[in-house]
């Protein structure tokens, strides 16, 4: 992309757009077929039945002839998520130590890490590591909504409001030792579409109000104490 043939900002972005629109494509097939596949056979299996033996059993029901390109696209898509995500960390770890610690020496550090997390199977990485995505996967979809509205945006409270209460009604959801406290599963099943996943919705409305609201005042005391100085 930043080769020869792409010098202007524009023709990059351009690129990256068609870019974003067929991966989005690509994987929405991916992923949409896994979970048509998995809800057509919900009730044919037992509830604790491991999840790579339920997406074998599923193939399998299909035709054995589908595992080849079904492995291939799961590969894919898996890899892509792979390499996003140890390139970012290595970017944003080797940025914030001053690249005192290198780009290639976290890659490296991250890869070696991954493999070994990858002996524990599918069901001991969502056993034993799953709460950490618990924690860490809303307050990342609330960042990722606010640089989209972030030029409607009237403050930074508006940012760290939302974004504070998102991050604590996860911790209350996912992090081993509270979220099985009595006043945690009380909160977390009160709020709205946490049956569906989708609980840090309602604190990030309300966090991305009350945050513009008392960012608004704040802003607004900021220059009496100025002039009173």
């Amino acid at each position: 992309i930043y080769g020869k043939g792409y010098t202007t900002v524009g023709q990059r972005n351009k690129v990256l757009i068609y870019c974003g629109i067929v991966s989005f494509v690509l994987l929405l097939i991916i992923y949409g077929s896994l979970l048509y596949m998995g809800a057509c056979v919900s009730g044919d299996y037992a509830q604790n039945i491991g999840r790579a033996e339920l997406l074998v059993a599923i193939i399998q029901r299909v035709g054995t002839w589908v595992m080849v390109p079904m492995g291939i696209a799961v590969v894919l898509a898996c890899l892509t998520t792979a390499i996003g995500q140890i390139a970012a960390v290595a970017e944003f770890t080797s940025t914030a130590t001053s690249n005192r610690i290198s780009y290639k020496q976290v890659a490296v550090a991250c890869c070696i890490l991954s493999a070994l997390t990858a002996l524990l199977g599918v069901d001991g990485i969502v056993t034993y590591i799953g709460w950490i995505f618990g924690v860490c996967y809303p307050p990342c979809l609330a960042l990722l909504v606010l640089g989209i509205i972030g030029r409607f945006m009237p403050n930074n409270g508006a940012y760290k409001g939302s974004v504070y209460l998102v991050t604590l009604f996860a911790l209350l959801e996912s992090l081993p030792g509270l979220s099985s406290l009595g006043f945690a599963k009380a909160i977390v099943a009160a709020t709205p579409l946490s049956t569906y996943g989708f609980g840090w919705i309602v604190p990030f409305i309300i966090g991305l109000i009350g945050g513009s609201i008392i960012g608004h005042f704040v802003s607004a005391s900021e220059p009496v104490e100025a002039e009173a100085k």
